[in-house]
């Protein structure tokens, strides 16, 4: 299983290009500036906690699992509004960790050199239920759709790595403030909540304890209303 975009910043730039190209003329419409737009178009990046317990029964190995929980998030989302304060839309978000230790203590009591990088992405349909107040839009947005995990796992000189899809589930609060009629600027608080067990390792279907995908993303980015 590949992830979902191999080049999500290439992705993200063309669309935002696109979007500023295809614009409505702001002339016009600076005489009103606080109208509700039809269409709400998002690109977000920042920060993600994921929530599992880095405490575990692996004590000596608690700072490299710890590290492991934090990350960078990188998304978007696309909107239509065909009643003022509903929507419904497509959302797409990744979360990226890595973490390594060149003393690592492995189960069977040897230790050596252990890596891992942590890909986790989300795609699915949403809801959102919108709020103009003035220049502030603030919006619940409620999603369901899939998880697609990516393990990159390195123990010595063994590379291997952990893949598959689970359902997920997420909700999220924003705040976009309007620079201009069709331009603004947004923040993100958002839930994300799944877990995982069936996994194929190097191509070859296993089953673990479950693993909890559930986390908690802050992001801010670019918003337009075309």
């Amino acid at each position: 299983m590949k992830p979902f975009f191999k080049n999500p910043a290439f992705f993200f730039s063309s669309l935002a290009t696109s979007i500023f190209f295809a614009a409505p003329d702001c002339g016009a419409a600076e005489a009103f500036p606080y109208l509700p737009a039809p269409t709400r178009w998002a690109i977000d990046g920042g920060y993600g906690l994921r929530l599992w317990d880095a405490d575990g029964t692996d004590p000596e190995n608690q700072a490299y699992r710890e590290k492991a929980r934090h990350g960078w998030i990188l998304g978007g989302d696309v909107a239509v509004f065909p009643l003022r304060n509903f929507g419904v839309g497509m959302a797409y978000y990744r979360f990226l960790s890595s973490t390594t230790e060149k003393d690592y203590a492995f189960f069977d009591g040897t230790r050596g050199e252990s890596k891992d990088t942590y890909l986790i992405e989300y795609v699915g349909p949403s809801l959102y239920f919108k709020r103009d107040l003035s220049r502030v839009v603030a919006l619940v947005q409620l999603g369901a759709g899939v998880i697609y995990y990516d393990n990159q796992h390195q123990a010595k000189d063994f590379p291997g790595v952990f893949q598959g899809a689970v359902p997920g589930y997420f909700g999220s609060v924003s705040a976009d403030y309007k620079v201009t009629r069709w331009f603004g600027l947004g923040m993100t608080v958002r839930a994300l909540l799944g877990r995982i067990e069936d996994l194929a390792y190097n191509g070859i279907d296993i089953t673990l304890d479950p693993i909890s995908l559930t986390r908690i993303d802050l992001s801010g980015g670019i918003r337009f209303y075309p």
